[in-house]
């Protein structure tokens, strides 16, 4: 089986409804960006894949229940403790003795964290923390990863280690579900993408197959965008100057087009619509 399925539920809080249901195909030994601009639901689709909610995810296959490993997990770190101590905390909770693994050494090593080890966690940088956080997610082994805003807080030099390890220990063997606000450092290794359009409470979800990195696409988007959007290569036609709607015309690439989404969502644009088809099928 080269991928798994996943039915999310219906998500809300009090009244406010979040997430309509929806399924998903999970690629293995792959990596899936999530793409989206803000208030979209990535955090919200990404904390239900984990199983933070109380309605849990149904895994649609009878005989693959994946181990999860995720990002959330690590957030409260107790930081009158030493990095390694809260380490030790944490083994019981991951089923797995980290400190002396394999995968341990490498994401240490990998990501700078030897010297810190018995340092109390208060004492360490916001991109430290950072860095124990995805060292730790990932050396726990899991079939699913999955990241929030990974490349928050590192610098340019530990954003390249955390991909090293990314690939190494997590995408060569198993499925990366990931966000972030800039894609660029990641759209060259991604498999698939996960495109919600919309706001949350009114989001669509849409996968998108990430093909030739070479083989041009028909591509046309629907948005709506405080200003014309202006992302590369694209015919932009107004379709309601009064809603700021906009249709973009054009032919990319896939890791053009993944590069494109993220400049229009962080240019506070919210994608209505995507079709996205082989030029040589048209």
């Amino acid at each position: 089986m080269d991928s798994f399925s996943v039915l999310l539920p219906d998500i809300s809080f009090g009244k406010k409804h979040l997430m309509d249901q929806c399924s998903l195909t999970i690629p293995k030994r792959a990596l899936t960006l999530l793409v989206g601009s803000n208030g979209s639901g990535k955090s919200t689709l990404l904390r239900t894949l984990a199983g933070l909610y109380k309605t849990r995810p149904n895994y649609l296959s009878s005989d693959f229940v994946p181990r999860i490993s995720s990002a959330f997990d690590f957030h409260g770190f107790d930081s009158r403790m030493t990095v390694k101590d809260n380490i030790h905390n944490f083994e019981s909770y991951a089923g797995e003795c980290l400190s002396i693994s394999s995968r341990w050494s490498y994401c240490e090593e990998t990501l700078g964290l030897a010297m810190y080890m018995g340092s109390k966690v208060r004492t360490l940088s916001l991109g430290t923390r950072q860095r124990l956080r995805l060292a730790m997610t990932l050396a726990v082994s899991a079939d699913l990863y999955l990241f929030d805003e990974p490349f928050r807080a590192l610098s340019s030099e530990f954003q390249k280690a955390f991909l090293i390890a990314l690939d190494t220990l997590a995408i060569q063997q198993s499925s990366v579900v990931l966000s972030s606000h800039d894609l660029t450092l990641v759209s060259g290794m991604a498999h698939h993408a996960i495109l919600l359009t919309g706001t949350e409470g009114a989001s669509q979800v849409q996968q998108l197959t990430i093909g030739s990195t070479k083989t041009p696409l028909s591509i046309r988007i629907i948005c709506v965008s405080p200003t014309t959007p202006d992302v590369g290569d694209f015919d932009i036609s107004t379709l309601d100057s009064n809603k700021h709607t906009y249709l973009m015309e054009g032919y990319l690439t896939s890791p053009e087009l993944l590069l494109a989404l993220t400049k229009l969502t962080s240019n506070e644009a919210s994608v209505l619509a995507l079709t996205a088809v082989p030029s040589s099928e048209q």
